[in-house]
């Protein structure tokens, strides 16, 4: 079987976000009765800026197409993607580009907008890993961290402990994490094979979870 190109990828992207438009104009995904929408709450205004290059992982059409007919509302409850942001996104030279995409295609062929995929800083958090990157989706922002492909999360706990108002994490089992961190808000961790997935929105990590545990 011929293998996918990354640009013939990034144009299967594009062109499954258009006709998903074309079908549900400026609709959100479909969501579950036990679920809502919910937000990053880092919200983000401007005009919609016109892309040169071919966005490898954003569905841009979609953006361009809905962005006049948002309220200022309706962009308080999604992350967006910046101008920087757009300019900066996951390259395929990235050890975990293929993996990346892969796992973009499986959540949007459930129902999640994909709005881009960017570099993650938190790519080396554990010993063995190979990356990290930081999705902005319609329901809000989540970091997938990759392991080798033999490799699982299975074994790790995370440790949760609040202290004035913040959040630290620290992390037991294997593969050891190389040190933990600290957060105004509460995160929540979905482990699926070799990936781990962060989030800081409760509802997403339990729709992320049953997209990828429960098929």
């Amino acid at each position: 079987m011929r293998q996918i190109q990354p640009r013939e990828r990034q144009m299967k992207l594009i062109r499954d976000s258009r006709r998903a438009v074309q079908k549900r104009p400026c609709a959100r995904a479909r969501v579950r009765s036990d679920l809502s929408p919910v937000s990053w709450n880092h919200p983000r205004s401007g005009q919609v800026v016109r892309m040169r290059r071919l966005g490898i992982n954003v569905a841009i059409y979609f953006a361009m197409l809905c962005s006049s007919s948002r309220s200022v509302g309706a962009r308080q409850t999604s992350s967006e993607c910046d101008a920087r942001e757009l300019m900066n996104l996951l390259k395929p030279v990235d050890p975990i580009y293929s993996e990346a995409m892969e796992l973009a295609e499986l959540l949007r062929d459930r129902g999640l907008t994909i709005k881009c995929v960017l570099p993650s800083k938190m790519a080396n958090s554990f010993e063995g890993q190979v990356g990290a990157a930081l999705y902005r989706t319609n329901r809000g922002d989540f970091e997938a961290l990759f392991l080798k492909k033999s490799a699982t999360f299975a074994s790790v706990k995370p440790i949760e402990a609040e202290k004035n108002g913040f959040y630290l994490y620290s992390f037991e089992g294997r593969p050891p994490a190389r040190g933990g961190w600290t957060s105004s808000r509460r995160e929540y961790f979905v482990k699926h094979k070799n990936q781990m997935l962060v989030t800081r929105e409760g509802p997403l990590a339990v729709y992320l979870d049953k997209d990828l545990n429960s098929h």
